[in-house]
């Protein structure tokens, strides 16, 4: 019986160390989703390292529900969830 593919979804996955998470996860035998603000560079990545773009800003909620109900219907479910974005708040 074969296992079942880990869906695994990481913001911030268009560079630096969540790129390095992606790449390795897929290596590892896992569906990544590539999660980054902006859609350009996401999906770069994305195709560079044969996963799949979602569009998601974790500082916006209707954004994060949209990135969740598109997960939900593509894939019924969502196993790892790497928070990776930066989302540090403007500095005085």
């Amino acid at each position: 019986m074969l296992e079942p593919v880990t869906i695994t979804l990481i913001t911030g996955a268009n560079k630096g160390l969540g790129r390095e998470t992606a790449r390795r996860l897929l290596e590892a035998g896992h569906t990544v989703l590539v999660g980054a603000r902006d859609a350009e560079r996401g999906q770069r990545t994305a195709a560079e390292l044969g996963a799949v773009f979602v569009v998601i800003d974790p500082t916006s909620d209707p954004s994060v529900a949209a990135a969740a109900d598109w997960v939900r219907s593509e894939y019924g479910r969502l196993d790892v969830l790497v928070n990776n974005a930066g989302t540090a708040e403007p500095r005085v």
